[in-house]
């Protein structure tokens, strides 16, 4: 390692300068190895928030088709009879 010394003139002020060589060898990776655990989760739906879900049945699916046919407003701008037919 050298050290330069710089100044200009008669001036008070100095530029320091280190010149270093170059490094030659390999840099060696810095790996950080975490201390984390993992483990597999299962679900299970007797054990969760969806354990009182009813299955969606043909049937079911029928109740939940009526109750939405009776709040909807497609009547009001469908004055066609078979073509209400045919949306339902």
């Amino acid at each position: 390692m050298d050290f330069t010394f710089e100044s200009q003139g008669d001036s008070e002020f100095f530029t320091h300068t280190c010149i270093v060589p170059y490094r030659t060898e390999e840099i060696p990776p810095k790996v950080k190895t975490f201390v984390t655990k993992t483990f597999e989760r299962k679900f299970s739906k007797n054990n969760s928030v969806f354990k009182d879900w009813k299955e969606d049945t043909e049937a079911r699916l029928d109740q939940c088709a009526e109750h939405d046919f009776a709040h909807w407003k497609v009547p009001k701008f469908v004055k066609e009879p078979e073509q209400l037919l045919k949306v339902q």
